[in-house]
């Protein structure tokens, strides 16, 4: 279900923000600290990768 509300840049940033930690909180909960990080550095190479493709398809556009 989506529900149309306008927030403010500030309002959503916020938003994002609360939820990654709360994310964080529940995965820190659930996981061992060597699986925690295991997790971090799998999505923070899925994060790498994602900016890195976007990089080559700008760098084709002339």
């Amino acid at each position: 279900m989506r529900h149309k509300i306008k927030l403010t840049v500030n309002e959503k940033i916020r938003a994002w923000l609360d939820l990654s930690d709360f994310s964080f909180r529940l995965m820190k909960a659930a996981l061992s600290k060597k699986e925690l990080m295991k997790r971090i550095e799998k999505m923070n190479l899925t994060h790498a990768e994602r900016n890195r493709l976007i990089l080559a398809r700008m760098a084709k556009v002339k």
